[in-house]
């Protein structure tokens, strides 16, 4: 409940109006927006009201006797307002509407165009995501409608889907493409300085069932998000590491491999930017994930990827003081230089050596070998057991043991070993005779036969003829199993293997700082891939959509996150405000708009619009988001002819 509220100051009078609600049972009060003295609440008032007397004359005797006019606050109506308003005030100052009025089909429904539906639903997805169903009730929860003058209840989810139909691949990498380059047009240092490209694959799940035929891309395989029993699809996409947003992206199926993906995507990402940018002198950067020898032969322009450390296992033996300390962004790093063999040629390889790497490996090692201590421990219980059913021979033993051993990266290489064993009767063969002799014992005994007439007892076990115990051949049975940890090998073994990464790259005439301090743009498309897999903003999954064509639309309208890196990236260049895209969802989410109605003695005031008080980190970022909006508006885009 919201209501008219007073305050004396210093003898004056101050207007707020406040809103109240319980919160465990007790009552809160959190003040929607500060009028202030009298002068400024008369100006709220209809004229008729205020023209009874003068603003002065009026403020004067209310301050001198206290007394107010009678006004009553109608229901506050508030929306959230801050994410939706800069992610369509960015839409409108790069006039996304039109572009796709021009690419896309025509078409509305509900009297509504098909851009607007879809550029509404691209900020669902990056403010709530969620199912088209939920669509209606999450913009009417924000001040868009109003904004736009649009019913929120047309926005069906068959609404939705119709707006989707008709879009073909061909239009959306036309649309991808048109997109980024009037982005390039707004932010000229940018082309200046792009010289490399991130690209990198991921996968997203869907809810899509295995009766839902009509569905190719969506298949079952290797979920990167633990999601193995679910149809998932793959995305590939390259991006500007400046700015974080997709040049090109791909969608394909969920169980295709990589390296045939690479391929595939760059032959059609060297036709779609051949008019953009000067492919041969770009340098893709990306990781190993997805690299063959003929990917590598195929590309585009230069590269620099992950190498295999394993496929020169040499390369491991380089003694540490060989390794240069090169400078990286203030940051100083071990590095080495080579030639070697990599997917079917010498290519320039970079050996650089991470601390923190090493120590998380480390780490990891450590919590192996406490494992490994707890499972020695269980099957020496186990070998103590007379009663248990492990195989408790050497050569099983030992095949236990070496595949505890096996997880841990060279974990045997500084590993002792010690087995006490005793030598007996085989304990395997033994039972096995035991129980066949007892079943022919019984099988005797049931025939009444006379013992002298039937042949002596003789079965073959394992390849052996065995008629009694004493055939049975000895060997050796484990009694317990002792693990010791050698110091100087495990130290040895860390420093040779542990924090290395290898580059490799045709960049034969780059430096070796310059060669790394371009890998490590890798960590933008990582970054944009967490976007989108982040639940509360910009989240491409779960897809609900159950067919090739809308999958595709889907992720297209997905550049809500798109929008959000424009504006994240004027307001660090222009006031020097960094902030990540998801938290700028978040702290700009309380800015709400109030509608506020009032009655004065009577009388209807004329509805005001307000923002709702702020404050902290929340009322910083909003003040720049103004600032931002007044830039664009001064600032109207340049499109090239």
């Amino acid at each position: 409940m919201a209501y008219l509220t007073a305050t004396k100051a210093k003898g004056h009078l101050y207007f707020k109006i406040v809103e109240s609600y319980r919160v465990d049972g007790k009552v809160r009060h959190h003040t929607l927006y500060n009028i202030g003295p009298m002068s400024k609440l008369m100006e709220l008032l209809p004229e008729n009201i205020r023209n009874l007397k003068t603003d002065s004359a009026l403020t004067a005797e209310s301050e001198q006797d206290n007394e107010q006019p009678k006004i009553d606050v109608g229901p506050v109506r508030c929306r959230v307002h801050g994410p939706g308003f800069l992610l369509w005030s960015v839409a409108e100052w790069l006039e996304v509407i039109p572009l796709m009025d021009s690419i896309f089909p025509s078409g509305t429904a509900n009297s509504i165009k098909r851009s607007i539906s879809l550029l509404l639903s691209a900020i669902h997805r990056a403010c709530k995501p969620g199912s088209m169903s939920q669509f209606a009730d999450w913009l009417s929860s924000t001040s868009l409608p109003d904004y736009l003058k649009l019913d929120p209840s047309v926005f069906t989810a068959q609404h939705l889907w119709e707006q989707m139909d008709d879009i073909t691949v061909e239009q959306i990498k036309q649309f991808e493409t048109a997109f980024f380059r009037r982005i390039l047009d707004q932010f000229p240092e940018v082309q200046d300085r792009m010289k490399c490209l991130s690209s990198d694959f991921t996968n997203y799940y869907t809810y899509i069932s295995n009766q839902k035929y009509r569905c190719t891309i969506a298949q079952l395989g290797h979920s990167k998000e633990g999601r193995s029993g679910q149809k998932i699809f793959c995305v590939a996409v390259v991006l500007s590491p400046l700015l974080g947003i997709p040049i090109a992206t791909m969608v394909y199926e969920g169980n295709h491999n990589d390296k045939t993906a690479l391929k595939d995507f760059y032959d059609d990402l060297r036709e779609r930017l051949k008019d953009m940018v000067d492919l041969k002198d770009m340098t893709f950067v990306f990781d190993g994930g997805g690299v063959s020898e003929e990917a590598l032969g195929n590309m585009p322009g230069h590269f620099i990827t992950r190498g295999s450390m394993k496929s020169s296992p040499e390369l491991y033996d380089i003694p540490l003081d060989d390794y240069e300390t090169i400078r990286v962004d203030a940051r100083e790093i071990k590095a080495y230089r080579t030639k070697a063999s990599q997917y079917g040629k010498d290519r320039t390889c970079v050996i650089t050596l991470s601390d923190d790497l090493k120590a998380g490996q480390t780490e990891e090692l450590d919590k192996q070998l406490r494992k490994l201590d707890c499972e020695i421990k269980s099957l020496n219980e186990r070998l103590a057991n007379p009663r248990s059913t492990t195989d408790k021979r050497e050569t099983a033993i030992r095949q236990t043991v070496d595949g505890l051993l096996l997880p841990a990266f060279h974990m045997a290489d500084f590993m002792d070993v010690q087995y006490e064993s005793i030598t007996m009767k085989d304990p395997v063969l033994t039972k096995i005779f035991q129980k066949e002799f007892s079943k022919d014992q019984r099988k005797r005994k049931k025939s009444g036969t006379d013992a002298a007439k039937m042949e002596p007892f003789e079965t073959e076990i394992q390849g052996l003829r065995i008629k009694s115990l004493n055939d049975i051949p000895d060997t050796k049975v484990v009694k317990s199993v002792s693990l010791s940890v050698n110091e100087s090998k495990k130290q040895s073994m860390i420093n040779k293997y542990y924090g290395k990464h290898l580059l490799i790259t045709d960049h034969d005439d780059w430096t070796t700082c310059q060669i790394h301090t371009t890998y490590r743009d890798q960590q933008f498309i990582e970054r944009f891939f967490r976007d989108t897999k982040d639940t509360d903003h910009f989240s491409v999954r779960p897809s609900y959509h159950w067919t090739d064509q809308k999958i595709r639309v889907h992720v297209m309208i997905c550049l809500g996150l798109a929008l959000c890196r424009v504006a994240a990236y004027l307001m660090d260049r222009d006031q020097s405000y960094h902030i990540s895209c998801p938290r700028l969802m978040e702290v700009l989410t309380p800015v709400q708009e109030c509608l506020v109605l009032m009655t004065v003695n009577g009388s209807k005031a004329a509805p005001r619009k307000t923002i709702c008080e702020l404050r902290g980190e929340t009322k910083t970022a909003w003040d720049v988001a103004l600032k931002l909006g007044e830039y664009m508006r001064l600032n109207p885009i340049k499109k090239k002819e």
